[in-house]
């Protein structure tokens, strides 16, 4: 099967974790992968299977159309999976042009709000000529099918290939973690406003008065200097660790105790995924996909909304719990083996064979 994986750069990102985790497995599971990159450049370009080829448009968006024509025309691709509306719109007029017969997976990864109501009707026309629609949870096919007025039967929910099993654990050399005789908290992602960061900054605080814990932060983003900042004005800067990206977080979480996910909103919520792996519970905001994750308490903790005035209380009594071992999660890593990259094939090709 010749599958090629559209994503606009190969830097740090959740939808271009997704496409590295697919090329690689189904590049093992003897599938021919092409990811077509408007600019490869990034810190996900070496993490590509050697064997995967990395098509560079060297194109944004606005020149994407072109030469996406000219690849389609002269390569069979039998499965075109294309992030986002607007690469869906390029890539489906791409595919009528070129008179191409691969099949449009139009993958939504994110909560994408197109406000102007004549982009909508444009792109609705265009995103229903995709062959198979796909959301990575139902909360994003909810949202997509409402915003376009698309029927939701239209959306298959693909489980994101969160892990490889074959490559899902290294060794790691990690001096902080060696040294912490305590329980550790740990969150992940970019350090950007939306993910609110200081919710777990916040929350070991109020923890540490009561018992020692620390807390480990994976992930880089032009919030760090405020999360610093923070830290310093609530003197646990030494208890709060800053790792950095990390391109393998399930060898930091299995070190850990807990794992936080404060975000605004998520799709999915790869993190959350990772620390279940681990056997690690997870304590959530309701920001979308990880209240799925964790089935409704079944294996971790919703303390509502981001900014909800209890929020920090909520964690601080979540995290209190768990610690005490008065709410023990069980199966959490049993329940993972369904986002093994190498698991997923039969997902993937299914609706491919229902479509030609």
């Amino acid at each position: 099967m010749n599958i090629a994986f559209i994503t606009p750069q190969l830097k740090i990102g959740g939808y271009e974790k997704v496409v590295v985790n697919y090329a690689n497995a189904f590049c093992t599971l003897g599938h021919k992968i092409t990811v077509i990159c408007g600019f490869k450049e990034g810190e996900y370009e070496k993490e590509l299977d050697s064997q995967v080829e990395i098509v560079e448009f060297k194109a944004r968006l606005r020149t994407f159309l072109i030469p996406l024509i000219k690849y389609l025309k002269n390569n069979k691709i039998d499965i075109l999976y294309v992030p986002f509306h607007t690469y869906t719109s390029v890539a489906v007029i791409a595919k009528m042009i070129s008179k191409s017969q691969t099949v449009i997976y139009s993958a939504e990864h994110g909560f994408e709000n197109e406000s102007q109501k004549f982009v909508r009707k444009i792109m609705k026309y265009l995103i229903e000529k995709a062959d198979v629609l796909i959301a990575v949870s139902d909360a994003v096919a909810k949202y997509d099918a409402g915003q376009f007025g698309i029927d939701h039967n239209r959306y298959q929910v693909f489980d994101n290939p969160v892990y490889n099993s074959e490559e899902s654990s290294v060794d790691i050399k990690c001096t902080w973690l060696e040294k912490q005789e305590c329980p550790i908290l740990v969150t992940s992602g970019r350090l950007a406003k939306d993910k609110h960061i200081d919710i777990p900054i916040k929350i070991v605080a109020e923890v540490s008065k009561k018992r020692k814990v620390s807390l480990l932060i994976l992930g880089s983003g032009e919030e760090k200097e405020q999360l610093l900042k923070l830290a310093e004005e609530l003197q646990i800067l030494d208890i709060v660790h800053f790792e950095g990206f990390v391109s393998n977080p399930i060898s930091y979480i299995s070190k850990c105790d807990i794992y936080l996910q404060t975000s605004e909103i998520e799709s999915f919520g790869n993190g959350v995924i990772e620390a279940q792996y681990c056997n690690i519970p997870a304590i959530v905001t309701d920001c979308g996909g990880p209240v799925e994750l964790i089935e409704n308490g079944k294996y971790g903790i919703n303390i509502g909304r981001f900014d909800s005035e209890d929020v920090i209380s909520n964690g601080v009594q979540a995290v209190l719990n768990i610690l005490d071992k008065n709410i023990i999660f069980k199966g959490l890593h049993e329940r993972t083996k369904r986002y093994d990259a190498l698991n997923l094939e039969k997902q993937f090709m299914e609706p491919y064979y229902e479509h030609i």
